[in-house]
C-alpha cells in the first residue's frame, strides 16, 4: 500500500458508489444482501466452510465457536430486518463513502457496520484489524459472489497501525468515519481529523450481568447456569458484550457462592459443545496466576478445569467490579441488592456495553432504570448477551451521532 494506490481506491470507490450504488433501488440492493446473508447461512456452501476455517486459524476460536457466532450474526441480517433497518436512514445524511477501521475478533459488528453503510449507498472502506484481518475480506467477496458491481463498492487493506499519512488521507475523503480500538487510539485520531468530519468512535467495553433473588430458584439455577456460560464460551469471551463478571443478588433461595459451583458444571458441560480455542503462553500464565491468587484469598475460591486453561470460575465475596483476563474466566459476586448496582460499578460508565440479566418481572421495571444509570448500553437476557440485534447496533450509532451535534 502507498498514497498514490490508496487515493485511486478511494476515488473508484467514490465513482461506484455515483454510478452504481447510488442509483439502486432500496429493493434490489436489500435483496442482493439477503442473498449473501443465505451463502452464508448455508452451512454446507463453500463460502461459509472456507470462511469457518480461515477465521478459526486467524481467530484462535475452535470451529464451533465460529460457526455459532456467524449463525447468531447473518440470522439477524435477513431481508426483514434490512428493511426495517431502511427507516432509520434519514438520520445519517447519505454519506458517499463509510471509512471503518475495525480492531478485536467479532465479526458481528464489522458485518452489521459494512451491510449498515451499503443500505445507506455508501462505498464502504476497510482497514482491517490486525488481530483478525479476514472476515470483512472474506464479505467483501461474497458481496462480489451475488453482485460484482456490489462488491466493488467495497474495499478491504491493511497496515500497521501509526500510518498517520494513510489515516489523514482516508478521513479526508470519507464522510463517515467509524474507529474502533482503545481511548489512546481514538484520542489521537480524533485530534487528527479534519473538522466537521462525522466520527464514530468505539472504545473499549465491558460487560457484566445480574441475576435477582425472585428469579434464582433450585428448579432454574442449572438453566439460568447454561445460559451464562453460553454468553461466556462464545469468542472465549473477546467481545465487548462478554460478561465479565455474575452478580447474584444477596437472599437468593441459592447464595452467590453455591450457584458459582453450578456455573462450574454448566462451564465443564458447555467446553464439549463448544471447545475453547488456542491462547498464548501469556494468556495461560495469566489464568493460572489468578486461580492460584484466590485459592488462597479469604472469602474467595477457584473452581476450574485445572490442569488445563479451558475455564475458571472465580468466586468473592467482595462486590467490587474488575475486569477478568478473559477466555472463560468469570467471576461470581453477590449484590447487596438491584440498588446497589450504580455504586459498585462506579468509574465504568463510559465502558459498561452490557448487562445480561435474568430478573423477575416485578423488578424488570427498576431494575432498568437502575441499569441505565450504570451507563450499560445494552440490556440483554442471559443466554443472549451475544445476540444483539442489527436494529440495536443501529440505534447505538445513531445515539452516538446525536451526542456528537
Amino acid at each position: 500500500m502507498n498514497q498514490n494506490n490508496l487515493k485511486k481506491i478511494l476515488k473508484r470507490l467514490k465513482e461506484k458508489q455515483a454510478s452504481y450504488l447510488s442509483p439502486l433501488p432500496n429493493e434490489a440492493l436489500i435483496q442482493k444482501l439477503h442473498q449473501v446473508t443465505l451463502l452464508w447461512l448455508d452451512t454446507k456452501s463453500p463460502t461459509r466452510r472456507e470462511a469457518e476455517t480461515i477465521l478459526s486459524e486467524s481467530t484462535g476460536c475452535s470451529r464451533k465457536v465460529i460457526s455459532e457466532g456467524l449463525n447468531i450474526a447473518f440470522r439477524e441480517v435477513q431481508s426483514h430486518h434490512l428493511k426495517t433497518a431502511l427507516q432509520k436512514k434519514h438520520v445519517f445524511s447519505n454519506p458517499k463513502l463509510s471509512s471503518f477501521i475495525f480492531a478485536g475478533i467479532i465479526p458481528t459488528p464489522m458485518l452489521f457496520d459494512i451491510f449498515w453503510a451499503l443500505l445507506l449507498k455508501s462505498s464502504v472502506f476497510v482497514k482491517c484489524s490486525s488481530r483478525a484481518p479476514f472476515f470483512p475480506m472474506l464479505l467483501a467477496e461474497s458481496i462480489r459472489q451475488v453482485d460484482p458491481k456490489l462488491g466493488n463498492c467495497i474495499s478491504c487493506c491493511g497496515w500497521k497501525g501509526g500510518e498517520f499519512n494513510f489515516e489523514k488521507t482516508i478521513f479526508k475523503a470519507s464522510d463517515l468515519i467509524h474507529v474502533y480500538g482503545n481511548d489512546e487510539t481514538l484520542l489521537e485520531i480524533q485530534k487528527r481529523l479534519p473538522s466537521r468530519k462525522k466520527f464514530l468512535p468505539f472504545g473499549h467495553k465491558v460487560s457484566i450481568a445480574v441475576i435477582d433473588k425472585e428469579s434464582l430458584r433450585s428448579q432454574n439455577a442449572k438453566k439460568l447456569a447454561r445460559r451464562a456460560a453460553y454468553d461466556i464460551c462464545l469468542y472465549d469471551q473477546q467481545g465487548c458484550v462478554s460478561p465479565h463478571a455474575i452478580y447474584v443478588e444477596k437472599e437468593s433461595k441459592i447464595s452467590a457462592r453455591e450457584w458459582a459451583k453450578i456455573l462450574a458444571e454448566a462451564m465443564k458441560e458447555i467446553s464439549h459443545l463448544f471447545p475453547p480455542g488456542k491462547i498464548s503462553a501469556g494468556e495461560a500464565s495469566q489464568i493460572h496466576q489468578i486461580r492460584g491468587r484466590y485459592q488462597f484469598k479469604k472469602k474467595a475460591f477457584s473452581l476450574s478445569s485445572h490442569p488445563n486453561t479451558s475455564w475458571t470460575v472465580l468466586y468473592e465475596n467482595d462486590s467490587a467490579f474488575h475486569p477478568s483476563c478473559l477466555n472463560r474466566t468469570i467471576f461470581v459476586k453477590p449484590l447487596g441488592g438491584l440498588g446497589s448496582l450504580v455504586s459498585v460499578l462506579k468509574g465504568w460508565e463510559n465502558a459498561l456495553q452490557a448487562i445480561g440479566y435474568s430478573i423477575h418481572p416485578k423488578n424488570k421495571k427498576r431494575f432498568q432504570d437502575m441499569a441505565r444509570k450504570t451507563g450499560a448500553v445494552f440490556l440483554r437476557p442471559l443466554g443472549q448477551m451475544q445476540a444483539l440485534t442489527f436494529e440495536e447496533h443501529i440505534r447505538e450509532r445513531i445515539e452516538l451521532m446525536q451526542l456528537k451535534k
